[in-house]
């Protein structure tokens, strides 16, 4: 038996896919970094790849990919946890995305 407790709203990565790539206003970089978060997306849904990483994925600078990580929070694509690490320099942003999540509750609830 898995000791797993599923999500009331189970993440469905091709929908959060979708949702970015037809999300009129976002830049093409915006969604790749979008798709990037989604690909590291965990079990517990929380995504955790440093802004270095994701410039990597992405083939931008990393101050392209910070500023695309605030549009993204702007448009409700993604919603940042910023974690205070004590003794650590820099603590890794956790990610969470919304969009595949929130297309199932609308599906649900018939609206």
């Amino acid at each position: 038996m898995n000791p797993k407790r599923e999500s009331p709203w189970p993440f469905q990565p091709l929908t959060a896919v979708r949702v970015i790539l037809k999300h009129a206003e976002l830049s093409t970089l915006d969604k790749l970094v979008g798709i990037a978060i989604v690909t590291y997306d965990g079990a517990d849904r929380w995504a955790f790849p440093s802004v270095t990483r994701l410039a990597a994925d992405v083939h931008y600078s990393e101050r392209h990919v910070r500023r695309s990580l605030r549009r993204l929070e702007a448009a409700g694509i993604i919603f940042t946890l910023h974690l205070p690490n004590p003794g650590r320099r820099h603590s890794p942003n956790h990610y969470t995305v919304l969009v595949g999540r929130l297309a199932i509750v609308r599906d649900a609830s018939g609206k």
